[in-house]
């Protein structure tokens, strides 16, 4: 593990063989429930995959290095559940290398995540994932270590056995790129609050507070992340990470508003633990969305309408067909205007966005979703080719459908039945295409009338997706 020294009273100041493990190799023994998850997630223990082994007492310190402008540090953890006990941690400390004061320590408590709405602070330095497989955490880095020359420590204190793996800075899931170039910082005045970087262990976002919604949400998706866990029945967390000062959006504020909490990253696609799920009801995944846009038409064929058909195909792209995802989504523009709300819930009532506007929420007009799709899990920017890679994108209407629009406006039905279709393709005035009508519901259901090309959702919302590819290969499969 190139960088790495131990100090633990060895005599030699590199990490031995012995400390090192391949993680492939461990026995259905030494580690059965981590064994269990690497068959289960696909893969390849053909292949050497080394992991540090940090026993009670020892640490391991990294070689100098120059902290980065930007990211959160992270790394991934295995915990054996026999070795989870209370007063175990790991202590994890970055600190200049000069000798001044300045650095952070932070720790990973040895015991389970509680798994609830008002845990979840604590629950991020808590074990859930990390018991069957690699799990996670991260800390923010203070503005006082960028660019200085540091150090980085990794301790067990109090017992037990952990496994250290894949110690980076900056998200996994920007690996191929930071699309508005959204920054953090600890520094408020300096601070710019319409394009905030936020780094969770489960997606990363650049927040708006002009909109007080994400510009944008950006996560991974591989076998890892899916599992058994059920949709966690929570209220939505209000996030902390957002400066007080700036306001907060809690659950509350969407109440009697006759939108939908839209989660941007599905709860669907976290569904590998209890904690990871929990994760998605924050608040800054969320902006507001018309029901028809959201939510599952019962007992209508088809049931679902584009924007979560869509979650569903990606869902089923990596765990039918193993593939490895990017995927970025959010809003755009705004629609402000009382909309019918659907006809299976109150068919005579109007949705209420005063109430959200009042709180400084933006409703979009538009929400859009795009997807860089890997042949295979492991490919990194430098090595994406036309041939291993695809990419593709939707941008749905945020309103109700023309399906739930009575054809007279005294809310009659018309020579056309119950629904006001067929209608003109709405890329047509936004795009200036020539796309023939949508004529039945099942077309306005379907994502694939929906369906852009990523270059025309970066013109629109002027974000830049994937930009880590190289810039010829980006412009091939971005078209």
């Amino acid at each position: 593990m190139p960088g790495w020294s131990f100090h633990n009273g060895e005599t030699s100041a590199s990490v031995s063989t012995s400390n090192l493990v391949d993680v492939n190799q461990l026995s259905a023994s030494d580690a059965p429930a981590l064994h269990a998850e690497l068959e289960r997630i696909g893969v390849d223990q053909t292949k050497p995959n080394y992991a540090l082994k940090l026993e009670s007492g020892k640490s391991i310190t990294h070689n100098r290095f120059v902290v980065p402008e930007w990211g959160n540090l992270r790394f991934d953890l295995h915990v054996p559940e026999a070795e989870l006990k209370r007063g175990r941690s790991v202590l994890v400390t970055l600190s200049a290398a000069d000798g001044s004061p300045l650095g952070v320590s932070s720790s990973i408590n040895l015991t389970r995540a509680k798994q609830t709405r008002g845990a979840y602070l604590e629950d991020t330095q808590r074990i859930d994932y990390g018991i069957q497989g690699f799990e996670t955490f991260q800390f923010e880095v203070p503005d006082n270590l960028r660019g200085k020359v540091a150090n980085l420590k990794f301790e067990v204190v109090g017992g037990g056995t952990v496994y250290l793996d894949n110690v980076f800075f900056k998200s996994q899931h920007l690996l191929f790129g930071n699309p508005s170039d959204a920054r953090n910082t600890t520094d408020l005045d300096v601070a710019n609050r319409d394009n905030y970087l936020l780094e969770k262990a489960q997606f990363a976002t650049a927040y708006d507070d002009s909109s007080k919604t994400p510009k944008w949400v950006s996560w991974q998706m591989n076998q890892k992340w899916l599992g058994n866990t059920s949709r966690s029945n929570l209220r939505f967390i209000e996030d902390k990470s957002i400066p007080e000062t700036w306001g907060r959006i809690v659950h509350e504020d969407y109440t009697n508003s006759d939108y939908s909490r839209g989660h941007m990253l599905p709860s669907s696609h976290r569904t590998n633990s209890e904690k990871d799920n929990i994760a998605t009801f924050l608040l800054t995944n969320v902006v507001p969305q018309h029901f028809d846009n959201n939510d599952n038409f019962r007992g209508e064929i088809p049931d679902n309408p584009a924007w979560t058909s869509f979650d569903d195909l990606l869902a089923s792209n990596v765990d039918t067909d193993s593939k490895e995802l990017y995927v970025v989504a959010g809003g755009y523009e705004s629609n402000l205007n009382p909309q019918r709300i659907s006809h299976r819930a109150r068919p005579s009532a109007l949705t209420q966005p005063q109430i959200l506007t009042n709180k400084g929420i933006n409703i979009p007009g538009w929400t859009w979703k795009v997807v860089l799709e890997l042949e295979r899990p492991g490919i990194s920017p430098s090595d994406v080719r036309a041939t291993n890679a695809v990419s593709y994108g939707i941008l749905t209407p945020n309103e109700v459908e023309p399906a739930h629009v009575p054809t007279n406006p005294n809310g009659s039905v018309g020579n056309n039945g119950d629904f006001a279709l067929p209608v003109p393709h709405p890329f047509n005035a936004l795009l200036g295409l020539n796309l023939p009508e949508i004529p039945n519901k099942a077309a306005w259901r379907n994502w694939q009338t929906w369906k852009l090309t990523v270059n025309q959702i970066e013109e629109l919302t002027e974000l830049d997706f994937f930009s880590n590819i190289p810039d010829e290969i980006e412009e091939i499969i971005e078209s």
